[in-house]
């Protein structure tokens, strides 16, 4: 029997079958697991990375709300003009938001132009990135609660800011009950 001998790196002389190393297969089979398991862990990344941009955008939602919310309850509950008078809506001289004076003008309010509008100019807002496409709309609705006398009629609303994602649903809703003070 003839026993093939390599010679070693070292100067050495060493039996074939002691040749450690990789074929070509095992290369590919180990190269193939490798980008199988990169791919998992990109896709769990990118995964969390647009879990953090919708939270960051629902959180953004959530202050457009509650920033519309909290201008509209402070205005006066009865129209300065016509204080007797209880039509949700503005009236016919209040044309935009910025000559809205009291709680029920901002019933039909709708940014559907996709733009967020300043309160003080009506002019388009400069906004953060993650609130590119975002709109509110407005319902203010006179209620009447359970056990409300009936001389005490149209003196609560129910107010509701939703703010809608593009041309998509609404991705927040806040409502609130004001009541007139006496």
């Amino acid at each position: 029997m003839v026993a093939n001998f390599v010679w070693g790196g070292d100067g050495s002389m060493a039996p074939d079958s002691a040749r450690r190393g990789f074929t070509f297969v095992e290369l590919l089979i180990a190269t193939a697991i490798l980008a199988m398991s990169a791919t998992a862990a990109m896709l769990a990344l990118t995964a969390g990375v647009q879990r953090v941009q919708e939270s960051s955008r629902y959180a953004q939602a959530v202050v457009l709300a509650e920033s519309l919310m909290e201008e509209i309850v402070n205005r006066p509950f009865e129209d300065p003009e016509a204080p007797s008078v209880r039509n949700p809506g503005p009236g016919p001289d209040e044309t935009d938001r910025t000559k809205f004076d009291n709680v029920d003008d901002y019933d039909g309010y709708s940014e559907s132009d996709k733009v967020l509008r300043e309160l003080r100019t009506g002019l388009p807002a400069i906004a953060p990135s993650n609130s590119a496409g975002l709109w509110r709309r407005v319902s203010v609705q006179y209620i009447t609660l359970n056990g409300q006398a009936a001389w005490d009629q149209n003196n609560v609303v129910r107010v509701t800011v939703t703010v809608n994602d593009g041309d998509g649903g609404p991705i927040f809703v806040l409502s609130r009950v004001v009541v007139r003070e006496y």
